[in-house]
């Protein structure tokens, strides 16, 4: 009994901590809208990291490399073209930009016997790759412009350093303002 009494109690303890994780803004600076990776993985919407068999697996499941049978070279080149359209104080403000990426580049080298050598090795297939997958692109630019004659942007931080002064724990705490007045390093 004193034995389940110490295994049950750092359990209960542990159990009725708190936890905390991301948050909603940790998932927008993580989100990505853009497919990447090799041509093939594109088509299939990035689902082939966890089938494997595909050079762009190497980022998400390195052991989707056991799925090959022999060695590869790949190469995927992509072309972006992007265009923002902003607008303040009622004036719009378009930007374009065109850039060229690489979205991989890597070589995979197999030794994967055939026939009975296959069926006598105890490893079947031995795989190793080298090269670089493009997981996201955030080149983008953002621009506006116009001329505001009715308030200032230091009254957003000045609103949110406000945010909470009876010091109750709010969800929008981790805003710049609030975090640069609330918080010393």
């Amino acid at each position: 009994m004193r034995i389940t009494g110490l295994v049950l109690l750092p359990a209960l303890i542990f159990g009725s901590v708190a936890a905390s994780a991301q948050d909603i803004t940790e998932a927008y600076n993580l989100s990505n809208l853009t497919v990447q990776g090799t041509a093939r993985s594109m088509g299939f919407g990035n689902a082939l990291g966890s089938v494997g068999g595909d050079f762009s697996s190497l980022s998400v499941n390195p052991a989707g490399l056991g799925v090959y049978r022999s060695s590869e070279l790949t190469f995927t080149p992509s072309l972006r073209i992007n265009a923002t359209s902003s607008e303040y104080t009622t004036v719009t403000t378009m930007d374009n930009n065109t850039h060229f990426n690489i979205n991989n580049f890597g070589l995979v080298f197999t030794n994967a016997p055939k026939g009975k050598r296959y069926d006598d090795r105890n490893w079947k297939t031995v795989s190793f790759a080298f090269g670089m997958n493009r997981t996201a692109d955030f080149n983008r630019n953002y621009t506006y412009q116009g001329k505001n004659t009715t308030s200032s942007g230091s009254q957003v931080f000045e609103s949110d350093a406000n945010l909470n002064p009876t010091g109750v724990t709010d969800q929008n705490s981790s805003s710049l303002g609030y975090m640069g007045y609330h918080h010393t390093c």
